[in-house]
């Protein structure tokens, strides 16, 4: 099982204190999945070029890993909004985990699955990668690729810190798939 983080851009100067984090969970990770983390450049943004030229240029990029994933998930604050043990049992069942003892509670929530393309890869054919974007997000073609598109949250948070946020629901989704302590 692997799990690819795709970023857009690296990490700057001012949200290097997420660094640490980062490592944390990744090494807090070991034992449930492998995770690894590809940064992409992210496109200069000038007066010259629109957030339309910037998002496309960008979409260029992750396509070429979009195509090798095995499942794709696109972080947008458009996407699905669900809680922990919501996203930690649509994580187990897109990885194939055997996720009969979660139980949703009341809300229950939507599918999860992209209507646009249905939502189905072979899990085989590659790692499941989550794609974050930009300053600007992800571009509407990628977000209609996806397989899944998940919100961390309505709110904005810079994309530096995203990478850490994420690696925290992803430790805690498998250790709520394991029934082990630490989600309340």
């Amino acid at each position: 099982m692997e799990i690819q983080i795709l970023a857009v851009g690296r990490v700057k100067s001012g949200f290097k204190y997420t660094q640490t984090g980062v490592d944390e969970y990744i090494k807090r990770l070991k034992p449930y999945v492998k995770v690894s983390i590809t940064e992409v450049a992210d496109e200069t943004m000038a007066p010259s070029v629109t957030s339309e030229q910037v998002l496309a240029r960008e979409a260029i990029r992750i396509q070429a890993y979009m195509d090798k994933a095995g499942y794709t998930v696109a972080l947008s604050e458009r996407g699905e909004v669900m809680d922990s043990v919501q996203f930690a049992k649509r994580l187990g069942e897109r990885l194939g985990l055997d996720c009969t003892g979660i139980s949703l509670g009341k809300s229950g929530g939507g599918s999860g699955v992209n209507p646009l393309n249905g939502g189905m890869r072979n899990q085989a054919s590659g790692p499941m990668m989550f794609m974050v974007g930009g300053a600007l997000g992800l571009a509407p073609t990628v977000l209609n690729q996806a397989d899944w598109v998940v919100s961390l949250s309505p709110m904005t948070y810079p994309h530096q810190l995203v990478r850490l946020i994420l690696l925290e629901q992803l430790y805690r989704a498998f250790r709520i798939l394991r029934n082990e302590p630490y989600h309340k």
